[in-house]
């Protein structure tokens, strides 16, 4: 499905939570069909999905005051004012911008490798590290590391998860190395290194490389088999981000208020 307006989207997701509440399968192509569409990496949907808290559409001023629809579609680095966000196709469930000033890739592990290597600007060393890393053998690696560091050790007094180590905390994160590499300093250089991809371009330890999700659905729907994947994704670097705002003024942009506590048939909705 390529809708060539908001409206009929909008009218389409209608439709589609009618077909869930029936039953209806919670994902739409099955693992043999996305690794087909993985042949062809082109992106030619004119609306790109993206799913983000909602009060992450708004911004606040110095004062405090609140900048309705002043938000960001991703977060917003400090020092460049980049944004970076992982969204899929409305097909799948953006805006395929031809902007020389966004980057809109499928995030395999070649692609996303040759976009952080053209952002290093670095040595052949750190070119080298990056390849090494961004590797489905690596990333099984990296997984289970990223599980020692996220394990849960108890809960604060809002019933959040307090992880065995906060990784964005520097002191923290020396602690992590020296316990888990203190033999090993090529691996400690390998996870820097993947650590650092993963906060400059969110690629979190649940990416799959492939171009595709990773699916958490529990239910097969009206699929025969479970998928081990979700949706086809894409990731956008944007270099001179507009706010929400600008975005809906000129057009580009809508949304829609998800439903997250509705269950059905085909799984969580």
């Amino acid at each position: 499905m390529n809708p060539d307006a908001f409206e009929e989207a909008k009218a389409l997701l209608e439709e589609a939570e009618k077909a869930l509440a029936k039953g209806g399968k919670p994902l739409k192509y099955s693992d043999k069909e996305l690794a087909v569409m993985l042949e062809n990496p082109a992106i030619k949907d004119k609306y790109i999905v993206r799913f983000m808290q909602a009060d992450y559409l708004h911004a606040k001023a110095s004062d405090g005051t609140l900048i309705e629809f002043g938000g960001q579609l991703g977060q917003v680095d400090p020092t460049t004012g980049t944004v970076k966000y992982w969204s899929t196709t409305f097909d799948q469930i953006v805006q395929n911008d031809h902007d020389a000033d966004l980057i809109t890739i499928v995030p395999t592990y070649e692609n996303l490798g040759d976009f952080a290597i053209a952002r290093a600007k670095g040595s052949p060393e750190s070119i080298a590290l990056i390849r090494k890393v961004m590797t489905e053998q690596y990333s099984k690696r990296y997984a289970k590391l990223r599980e020692l560091a996220d394990k849960s050790v108890g809960k604060t007094k809002d019933g959040w998860d307090i992880p065995a180590y906060h990784l964005d905390d520097q002191d923290q994160l020396n602690d992590f190395l020296r316990t888990y590499f203190a033999n090993d300093p090529e691996g400690k250089v390998l996870f820097k290194q993947r650590l650092k991809i993963e906060s400059s371009y969110g690629a979190y330890a649940q990416y799959t490389g492939n171009g595709l999700t990773m699916s958490l659905h529990t239910g097969n729907g009206a699929l025969s088999e479970p998928n081990k994947f979700g949706v086809k994704e894409t990731f956008t670097f944007e270099i001179k981000p507009m706010t929400i705002q600008e975005m809906r003024s000129k057009g580009i942009l809508d949304y829609v208020v998800l439903k997250t506590n509705t269950t059905h048939t085909g799984g969580q909705k």
